[in-house]
């Protein structure tokens, strides 16, 4: 959306670009494995591997940016195919980005996008 939402500018084209620029990746100590984060603090989810989230979310992952949270909480968006989903669970769960709960999700929007 370029910075903005419903018609309202919340931050200009250019820090939208910029914060989705540069990803870096180096070894992430909690997942333990190589992450990629941009200038923005977005990652790049498309580089996690099985180990860190569950198989069936990996291939749904491919080419998603955003966030996940302890218990299960995610914000994730395509840049390139224009779409987002967010899930806050209701219950804390012993997963990062998701977990079991959210692997119909993702394999619901894989099916349509």
């Amino acid at each position: 959306n370029g910075g903005a939402l419903g018609g309202v500018r919340l931050m200009s084209e250019a820090a939208c670009e910029e914060s989705m620029s540069e990803f870096t990746v180096a070894h992430d100590a909690f997942f333990g494995c190589e992450t990629s984060v941009s200038v923005g603090g977005f990652g790049d989810l498309t580089i996690l591997k099985e180990n860190t989230v569950l198989r069936e979310l990996t291939q749904a992952l491919d080419g998603f940016v955003g966030w996940g949270g302890w218990g299960g909480s995610l914000s994730l968006w395509h840049p390139e195919k224009r779409i987002a989903v967010s899930y806050v669970p209701n219950a804390m769960e012993n997963s990062i980005l998701g977990g079991p709960r959210t692997a119909r999700i993702f394999s619901a929007l894989r099916s349509v996008i």
